[in-house]
C-alpha cells in the first residue's frame, strides 16, 4: 500500500465526518416541518405593508405573530404538521381570517391575504379547502 493511498484512504472519512458537522442544523428539523407563506394584497393588487398576521394552531391553540414586508409578503416556517388559522389585519382594511389550513410535512403553501377596503370591524373570512394542484413542488 502507497503512501498516497493510506492519505486518500484516511480522507474520505474526516471529510464526511466534517460536512455533518458543519450541516445546517435548521435543514435537519425541516424535515418534519411545513411552512406557510403569501402575499397581503388591498383590493386593487398593490401590496400591504406592515400588516398584523396572526397564525394559530386549531388544536392547540398556540399563536404566532408577524408583519407583512415592504414588499407584502411574510412566513410561518417550521410549523408542526397540522390544521391552523391566519388572522391578517391592517388599518383602514377590513380584518382578513382563513381557517381550515392544513400543513403537512415538508409542505410549503401559499396563502395570500386579500384586504377589502373598510373599517376594522368588519372582517372577511375564507374556509380553506384541498388545493387541487401544488404548484410548489412537483409532488401533487
Amino acid at each position: 500500500m502507497t503512501s498516497q493511498t493510506k492519505i486518500t484512504g484516511s480522507l474520505f472519512p474526516a471529510l464526511g465526518l466534517l460536512v455533518l458537522l458543519f450541516l445546517p442544523s435548521r435543514l435537519i428539523a425541516q424535515i418534519d416541518r411545513g411552512e406557510i407563506t403569501g402575499t397581503v394584497e388591498d383590493p386593487s393588487g398593490a401590496v400591504v405593508r406592515n400588516a398584523n398576521i396572526v397564525l394559530t394552531n386549531d388544536a392547540t391553540g398556540v399563536s404566532a405573530a408577524t408583519k407583512s414586508t415592504a414588499t407584502g409578503t411574510y412566513v410561518f416556517d417550521n410549523l408542526i404538521p397540522g390544521t391552523y388559522s391566519i388572522m391578517t389585519e391592517s388599518s383602514s382594511f377590513e380584518k382578513y381570517v382563513v381557517n381550515g389550513i392544513n400543513v403537512h410535512v415538508q409542505q410549503v403553501l401559499t396563502v395570500d391575504c386579500h384586504l377589502a377596503t373598510g373599517s376594522t370591524q368588519q372582517s372577511v373570512t375564507v374556509t380553506a379547502a384541498a388545493p387541487l394542484l401544488q404548484t410548489e413542488n412537483a409532488a401533487v
